[in-house]
């Protein structure tokens, strides 16, 4: 068995048709999909079932709801084959994509990276093509290629022997925190990029834009920095990680407070705000920076913004 993809299932049936028909068009009888229903309470499940029959290549699991880093971790326990591709269920690929990948398959590599297409709710298609020179700095460097595992095929192998898993204690920056260790044990000749859109990731910001959620992204990057200071190569790895932690524990956790506030006028800001700081506050001493000034550019943003919004509501008479 060449390739695994695992697929986690959880309450996708808008999109579940989709995604495994763009998979299972493929003739290439050299991989295996692993679907994992995560406790779902639609109709996944019987889709999932209809596909299991027709196709002998599909795998089905079905469980108690547990979250997608163990759904995830389940499906690299159960896969049989040499690589490894984490495909999200209300996503699809293109057509062609599993013969290109096979093509580079054929070599042995460590990791192959791939453009996708970024599609959001009103329709619009956002395009993105990797520019990375097999150069794993390079590749740290590119933030919107680094943290989704769904533009990747890993190399089973040595997510086995290193024991790497998704971090199922959180349910925000479990990709990045994978990534990370999956990375360490990387050497730059055995990393491929492949200029091409295969994979379309379907974007709602769900999850993303809820505060308390966003949270939690504070113990993927403790589990990360955990993880290089007990291999001696934190240093190594400081200034990388601060650009992730600037991006990930302000900026998106700031983004989240703005959206709930504008969703929810008796939403308590200030104390998120205190809440965050404090969590900023408490790992100064481990990033050497408290990145005030990008902290003053988000709190002038809270302010500014939510004023502008409302009172382009007051002029609409709305």
């Amino acid at each position: 068995m060449q390739l695994s993809i695992i697929i986690p299932v959880y309450n996708v049936e808008k999109y579940l048709l989709k995604c495994l028909t763009s998979i299972i068009e493929s003739k290439n009888q050299e991989f295996e999909v692993i679907l994992i229903n995560d406790g779902s309470t639609d109709n996944s499940d019987e889709i999932c079932k209809v596909f299991q029959k027709s196709d002998k290549r599909i795998k089905y699991i079905s469980k108690e709801n547990e979250g997608c880093s163990r759904s995830r971790n389940l499906g690299i326990e159960k896969a049989q084959g040499k690589y490894l591709w984490f495909i999200d269920s209300d996503d699809f690929i293109e057509k062609e994509s599993i013969d290109r990948i096979m093509g580079i398959l054929k070599e042995k590599i460590g990791i192959l990276i791939f453009g996708y297409n970024k599609i959001y709710e009103n329709g619009q298609i956002e395009r993105r093509i990797p520019n990375l020179n097999n150069d794993i700095r390079d590749v740290y460097k590119q933030l919107s290629f680094f943290n989704s595992p769904c533009n990747k095929i890993y190399n089973a192998e040595i997510i086995k022997k290193n024991k790497i898993k998704f971090m199922e204690e959180s349910h925000m920056g479990e990709d990045m925190n994978f990534n990370f260790k999956f990375f360490y044990y990387m050497r730059e000749d055995e990393i491929r990029t492949l200029r091409e859109s295969l994979y379309n990731y379907n974007f709602t910001l769900g999850v993303t834009s809820n505060f308390s959620k966003r949270m939690e992204i504070f113990k993927s990057f403790d589990d990360i920095v955990e993880f290089y200071k007990k291999a001696e190569k934190f240093e190594e790895i400081r200034k990388i990680l601060e650009k992730y932690y600037r991006l990930h524990a302000i900026k998106f956790v700031y983004d989240a407070i703005i959206t709930e506030k504008r969703k929810n006028i008796n939403f308590d800001a200030k104390g998120a705000i205190l809440n965050l700081y404090q969590n900023l506050k408490k790992r100064k001493m481990i990033f050497k920076n408290d990145f005030l000034f990008f902290q003053m550019i988000y709190l002038l943003k809270f302010i500014v913004y939510p004023g502008y919004y409302y009172l382009k509501k007051f002029k609409k008479g709305k």
